[in-house]
């Protein structure tokens, strides 16, 4: 009968161990995959966030004719032909002179209207341009400055592009974007006045004050409107100089 008790005993006992073993697996499977699909992710984002929080990057696509000259009398005629449909019609000299139609902010807009002139018998394509910002290293002052910089540019580029469109589509009067625009060059020059006080700190000055000189071309020459080059034509011209001066700067 001991022996009995004793086969029994040890068969409960394994049973307990096999029970316990289970627990385990079935705890370290459950570590696993929390680490797996939680836990990594996690890391990961806070480690892309730790390399990338002192990098500021913002694209622009610009739609291009997809030819280019070392001529610059025919490149200038060909960018007046670009303007009298409307587009910014500037000339960008990379060894050679390239023109640029318009320019987004998103890439999807600039494919699009890129194959909407595709058939033209001329060839477009959509070049990427970024303004970038590297902070690492930056005094915080100088970060503040650059960075207030950047995003006023960015919204009244915006701005600006809206009125263009709404001038497209006869949303706006002529005075009624002039007078928008004018608003927009005031508060720029107002800006600038403000930031010529710090202007060591600023790592896009120059930028700036290319933009405000374009808004000021844009400004007082509404009355270059016209049925050979439209208003619209002018303010796409004053949003492709700027970026490119941010871009390149």
């Amino acid at each position: 009968m001991r022996k009995q008790y004793h086969e029994v005993k040890k068969h409960k006992t394994g049973l307990k161990r096999r029970f316990w073993l289970n627990i385990v697996v079935l705890v370290l499977f459950f570590l696993v995959t929390l680490i797996c699909f939680f836990v990594l992710p996690i890391l990961k984002l806070a480690n892309a966030l730790s390399v990338n929080n002192y990098l500021y990057e913002k694209s622009y696509y610009f739609v291009m004719l997809n030819t280019q000259t070392s001529n610059k009398q025919e490149a200038s005629k060909e960018a007046q032909n670009i303007k009298a449909r409307g587009g910014a019609g500037v000339l960008v000299f990379n060894e050679e002179y390239f023109l640029v139609v318009s320019c987004y902010d998103d890439e999807t807009k600039a494919k699009k209207v890129c194959s909407s002139l595709a058939l033209d018998e001329n060839h477009y394509v959509v070049e990427k341009k970024t303004i970038v910002l590297n902070t690492k290293n930056m005094p915080e002052e100088n970060k503040t400055q650059s960075m207030k910089t950047l995003n006023f540019f960015a919204q009244k580029i915006e701005e600006i592009y809206t009125i263009s469109n709404n001038l497209d589509s006869n949303q706006t009067s002529l005075i009624s974007a002039n007078l928008k625009i004018r608003s927009i060059k005031s508060e720029t020059n107002l800006f600038c006045d403000e930031n010529a006080k710090s202007e060591s700190q600023n790592c896009f000055k120059n930028p700036l004050l290319n933009f405000f000189s374009a808004l000021e071309y844009a400004s007082d020459n509404s009355h270059l409107n016209s049925a050979i080059i439209p208003y619209s034509s002018i303010l796409r011209e004053t949003i492709a100089h700027s970026i490119l001066s941010f871009c390149e700067k």
